[in-house]
């Protein structure tokens, strides 16, 4: 006879002592980490670290656009300085300088105790050195002054067109103007008498055209009768604004009375 045999493999399935062993390994690997996590959180040492790690992160997130300072390699720092003051240097009694900004932005870099040991020296200043320059339109750099050589700057903008005009002086015949209180008008008054009838005035050649007249301002406000004081001298242009020019004298001594006192 013959006879049928089954050649079926029989299945492979993992044991249940393996899987058992499994479990009890992954049950006891998350009741360490549990536990060890309940311990930082709950330790008072634990809640202080964490607490000093997450003030760390947050207070770099929340100022490192503010004090704009780049890390390189550990050591060097990179600092944006803005509104930094700049300095022309010329000969202010022949020349005037116009076109160079009054302050500009600085990037210094270097370790940052030399950074912060620089800047608590004193107010950083750029120069702008016009000192070999003459009359015209000049292309002048700006650097930062006295830089320690350990420290490197960049100036924004590095380079300025400044114009330069020679300053010439005229003479310009001084008229008055009086101001006088609420209780009385000018035409309650004789024409002032000023100590000087010419003033010297210097500027820029654009500068001594544009004035029309010169005046001595004498404020008569506070005064009732007859006064001396010393009034103010302004140069004027065709607007009625007034010219910022140098003037000598600057002041002058005005005696005003009143119509038909004794």
């Amino acid at each position: 006879d013959r006879r049928v045999v089954n050649m079926e493999k029989p299945d492979k399935k993992p044991s249940v002592g393996i899987l058992r062993l499994g479990y009890d390994l992954l049950q006891f690997l998350f009741s360490k980490l549990n536990k060890l996590v309940d311990t930082i959180v709950f330790s008072k040492k634990g809640s202080i670290m964490i607490s000093l790690i997450a003030s760390i992160i947050l207070c770099l997130g929340a100022n490192y656009n503010q004090i704009g300072i780049r890390l390189f390699n550990d050591s060097t720092v990179d600092a944006q300085i803005q509104d930094v003051r700049v300095e022309m240097i010329y000969d202010s009694s022949k020349y005037e300088v116009s076109g160079v900004p009054s302050t500009v932005t600085v990037h210094v870099s270097g370790k940052a105790a030399d950074i912060q040991l620089f800047r608590s020296q004193g107010d950083i200043t750029v120069v702008a050195d016009l000192q070999k320059y003459g009359e015209g339109s000049v292309v002048v750099d700006l650097t930062v002054k006295n830089l320690p050589s350990n420290l490197k700057a960049e100036v924004n903008p590095a380079t300025v067109t400044a114009t330069i005009d020679k300053k010439v002086t005229k003479t310009f015949t001084l008229a008055s103007e009086l101001i006088v209180s609420s209780d009385h008008k000018e035409t309650d008054y004789e024409t002032p008498t000023l100590d000087v009838s010419e003033v010297s005035i210097m500027g820029t050649q654009d500068q001594i055209d544009s004035i029309r007249k010169v005046k001595a301002v004498i404020d008569g406000s506070s005064e009732e009768g007859n006064f001396e004081t010393n009034a103010t001298i302004n140069a004027y242009d065709a607007q009625g604004e007034r010219v910022d020019v140098v003037i000598e004298p600057s002041q002058v001594k005005a005696t005003v009375r009143l119509k038909n006192s004794e």
